[in-house]
């Protein structure tokens, strides 16, 4: 059997991190979480994980400058961008530094599933 896909939840707002973390470890998936880009960079340092869902907008370090950062530590890392203010320049932004995913909140299970 495959290990869990260890997932870290990156986002400013506890309700969201929560609903994240119900959804994902319904999926059967390890969750951790960091409430900034900060603390998502450097528990991601510490133990990287398999995916990164991370939120735009956050304070001390932006859902893209981590996604810069994350993946000048590993290039082949799954990011997906989460934003409750969908922009198609955001969306653009998100994508050329390498998020694999864009989705808005409110956002629904199955977009997160997938």
């Amino acid at each position: 059997m495959a290990a869990p896909l260890d997932v870290l939840v990156v986002d400013d707002e506890p309700k969201i991190c929560q609903l994240l973390e119900q959804i994902l470890l319904a999926r059967g998936c390890t969750v951790r979480l960091a409430h900034d880009g900060l603390e998502g960079l450097s528990q991601f340092k510490e133990r990287p994980a398999n995916v990164v869902i991370t939120d735009i907008r956050m304070p001390k370090l932006t859902g893209v400058e981590l996604l810069r950062e994350l993946k000048h530590l590993d290039p082949l890392l799954n990011v997906v961008v989460i934003t409750a203010y969908p922009s198609v320049e955001g969306a653009v932004e998100a994508m050329k530094y390498g998020a694999c995913d864009f989705i808005t909140k409110p956002f629904d299970i199955a977009q997160i599933q997938a």
